[in-house]
């Protein structure tokens, strides 16, 4: 994930309103907006959402927007270059392709139509050899406009009797599409009739699950992890692609969402810690950051501390835990409110809050991880983590022994 800033060229005419052809042919005069020569986004492989333009974001772009991110931003600078000052692309998704030096988008762009109500269409935007942008596609989303997934990594939009076809690059961005859309309805999928459908369907969810914990979802695609679930269950699932792909989306939106462990205490994943809307909506101003392949995105603007560790057998997390627990006793002091992440918010951030709760609480490693996991069901400590905590628990009850002894 990276911030990417893209700057717009002022129009000579910018305080002026511009005339719009409608469809049905007349004009519109398009409300004035104050618009900001650069627009910023978060960006994942294949897809960039706009940061909104509020007091916050501002100062974050001043401090930190400065680098340029490959394809991606030259991409949105020649998609924004297509558009009137107007308007504004909320979302880009990169779109799988059979030509390798050909690109595809899907941009949703919104704009201030009739009586200041916000009117948004789906463009389909082609990038040639020469970087050139082209638009193939204006697609009006409307009142009854539908999307339905497609069962093998792509969605289809029906919107005034029109369907078309989308099949973005990954997973995470499957989810980024469907969870700005917030028209989006699956299609239905059937219910299991009995009791052993019903467990064979669990059997399912528990694989897939194991699976996209596992996995880097920035990479992977809807087949790929359906292919994985085939592999452990030693079957093919072919006639369960459409709730395969349901199921998939119900886990990201469970792994996107930040949980509250306590009232000051959150535990997260990378994109929790880079959704500022959402981090000012849960008035986290402190983060702990337990990665070392995530970078801090709002230094200056909310408090860090850093533990740069990977997610593997060799880190040693025992180490850090007297002085996350510190960190942690800090922010409660001072009655703030506190996010702990790492990537996805499953093993290296999950076995810190487990740690702190059993300092904190005088808990024991199986009942802090319960507490959890009861809270957060994609935890999953990796071993060495595991038994980690099992030391610190002995570590914590020789304490204790020894203070009651003295």
């Amino acid at each position: 994930m990276a911030l990417v800033t893209v700057q717009r060229s002022p129009s000579p005419s910018n305080t002026e309103s511009e005339d719009v052809d409608t469809e049905e042919g007349s004009n519109l005069k398009s409300p004035n907006r104050s618009r900001s020569f650069s627009e910023s986004y978060f960006t994942v492989k294949g897809a960039a959402l706009i940061l909104p333009q509020n007091d916050v974001e501002s100062t974050f772009t001043k401090k930190i927007c400065k680098s340029s991110h490959g394809d991606i931003q030259s991409h949105l600078e020649s998609m924004i270059a297509l558009l009137r000052r107007q308007d504004t692309i909320a979302l880009a998704v990169k779109l799988e392709v059979t030509v390798p030096e050909r690109h595809k988008y899907m941009a949703v762009v919104s704009c201030m139509g009739k009586q200041d109500t916000e009117e948004t269409v789906i463009l389909g935007i082609d990038f040639c050899g020469n970087n050139q942008a082209t638009i193939g596609l204006v697609l009006p989303i409307w009142a009854d406009t539908e999307i339905a997934l497609d069962g093998d990594g792509g969605f289809s939009v029906t919107s005034g009797g029109n369907r078309h076809m989308f099949k973005p690059v990954t997973v995470h961005v499957m989810w980024n599409t469907t969870e700005d859309l917030l028209f989006f309805k699956a299609e239905p999928v059937l219910l299991p009739t009995d009791d052993e459908e019903e467990a064979f369907l669990k059997r399912i969810r528990v694989e897939l699950k194991n699976v996209m914990m596992k996995e880097d979802l920035d990479e992977a695609t809807s087949k790929y992890l359906r292919t994985k679930v085939e592999e452990r269950m030693n079957m093919k699932l072919d006639q369960w692609k459409a709730y395969i792909e349901q199921e998939m989306l119900m886990i990201m939106g469970q792994l996107d969402s930040p949980t509250l462990i306590k009232e000051y205490l959150y535990l997260g994943s990378e994109w929790n810690a880079s959704n500022i809307e959402e981090l000012s909506k849960n008035g986290v101003h402190y983060i702990l950051n337990i990665s070392r392949e995530i970078d801090n995105f709002y230094p200056g603007i909310l408090h860090y501390y850093n533990i740069k560790e990977w997610d593997c057998e060799e880190t040693n997390l025992l180490k850090y835990w007297e002085n996350t627990h510190k960190f942690i006793s800090k922010v409660r002091e001072k009655k703030g409110i506190v996010l702990v992440h790492c990537k996805m918010g499953i093993s290296r951030s999950a076995s810190t809050v487990i740690a702190y709760l059993m300092k904190e609480y005088h808990m024991s490693r199986q009942e802090a991880y319960d507490m959890v996991k009861g809270m957060r069901s994609c935890i999953m400590p990796n071993n060495a983590f595991w038994n980690q905590l099992e030391t610190y628990e002995g570590i914590l009850n020789a304490r204790l022994v020894k203070k009651n002894i003295v």
